[in-house]
């Protein structure tokens, strides 16, 4: 029954974002699928979960319906465009603008960077860890210790390279049209995806299902070098026979139902002591700590059973943490409006700069079952790298100048 009512629920906050928005995928129902997935996950109990109490579900309930309300004040404010409202002129939108030679190769250096970087530093674990290959064996105590202390020598926050690649690579997939992996593909408007709307459903449906075998992918990856032991407790029968499973098994449903149990527990015993801003701003903190400020940011969360032991109780848990009672009311109303803003002004004017904050929000939003998506460095630092690169492609198809790869060159130019 409690299955069901989170499916209704959820099902009715999609429909109030299509509604708003005139299209499936938006602010709202992207939240709305997240936390409704992972709630009926939870409620599904192939692990015997400790039953939420009343507390937690008005916290859950109540953050959802406050980052709803946040989305839809922007958009009573800031209309989002209509299906057959005319997007801007060329000359005025920066992603039709653009040339996609200059932005390709944008896209390249940042790629260059960050494999330059991830190369060095896995160099650096694999003398860590006394070979390359041990560097995946043994991949939970390397782990542990780059979260703790730091690989000595690694270059820091090459993540938020990546994470500005990935942003533009979509806002290029878009442009010329190939099926290529990015989450940014759909927040992209180009007039070609307005005509083709056959085959656009088509590449919608093709890049969910690559984003989904990613995620499992990349979850499988993280159990199989962690070493993790599939034998959890307080799991199911049902679940038991997965165990020896390459795709979906115990630790993987773990991963996607248990932060809920966490934040359960969390509010239950409530005695966690944490900084100002200790979450959401870990990452300053702990560059403050190490030039000497006298300001102590817990690295690791504290763990709790929910009968399996965990420790990421959802970004509810942190704002709480972090803020109290206040965190809760302001945080998802906040990021409701911000992130409604961002997106109807991106579909309104393809600024690149705009790309950036939207894919920086829908980014937290992704991760808000798990953590507060600040809390990881390179995440920290993405929109500062984005929005950086991001305003000096906003100025170059503005004002259409002679870059140093060469000439201006028109969309229909050979790529």
């Amino acid at each position: 029954m409690t299955v069901l009512m989170v499916l209704v629920f959820s099902a009715t906050m999609i429909a109030v974002g299509k509604m708003t928005y005139r299209t499936w995928f938006n602010p709202i129902g992207f939240y709305s699928v997240i936390w409704g997935f992972v709630l009926g996950m939870f409620e599904l109990k192939y692990i015997h979960y400790y039953t939420l109490q009343i507390e937690t579900w008005i916290i859950i309930i109540s953050s959802w319906l406050l980052y709803v309300i946040g989305a839809l004040t922007i958009s009573l404010i800031y209309p989002p465009a209509r299906p057959d409202q005319k997007l801007l002129s060329k000359s005025v939108n920066p992603i039709l603008n653009i040339d996609v030679r200059y932005l390709k190769n944008i896209i390249w250096i940042l790629n260059i960077v960050s494999l330059a970087a991830a190369l060095y530093n896995l160099s650096l674990m694999a003398k860590l860890s006394g070979g390359l290959l041990n560097a995946f064996i043994i991949g939970n105590l390397v782990y542990s210790y780059r979260v703790a202390e730091g690989i000595p020598g690694a270059i820091p926050y090459v993540a938020s390279f990546v994470f500005t690649a990935a942003t533009l690579a979509g806002a290029y997939t878009a442009k010329v049209q190939k099926i290529l992996f990015s989450a940014a593909y759909f927040a992209t408007p180009t007039p070609e995806r307005r005509v083709k709307k056959s085959i656009v459903d088509f590449r919608k449906i093709f890049m969910v299902l690559i984003l989904v075998s990613v995620i499992v992918g990349g979850a499988e990856l993280i159990r199989s070098t962690r070493n993790v032991k599939e034998g959890l407790r307080g799991t199911t029968g049902s679940l038991k026979k997965l165990s020896s499973g390459s795709i979906i098994t115990p630790t993987i449903y773990l991963y996607f139902s248990s932060s809920i149990g966490v934040l359960n527990q969390y509010l239950l015993h409530d005695r966690e002591n944490t900084v100002i801003g200790g979450h959401m701003f870990m990452t300053p903190y702990r560059l403050m700590a190490h030039l000497g400020v006298d300001i102590k940011v817990d690295v690791y969360q504290e763990w709790y059973r929910t009968p399996t032991v965990v420790n990421t109780g959802t970004y509810l848990r942190e704002l709480h943490g972090d803020f109290g009672v206040a965190g809760l009311l302001v945080g998802p109303f906040v990021l409701g409006m911000a992130i409604s803003f961002f997106w109807i002004r991106f579909k309104r004017k393809g600024s690149f700069v705009d790309l950036s904050f939207t894919a920086f929000l829908f980014g937290i939003v992704g991760l808000s079952f798990i953590v507060i998506a600040t809390r990881l460095g390179g995440y920290f630092f993405f929109p500062f790298v984005a929005v950086i690169v991001s305003f000096i492609l906003d100025r170059r198809a503005k004002h259409g100048a002679i870059s140093f790869f060469g000439r201006q060159r028109n969309d229909t130019d050979k790529m």
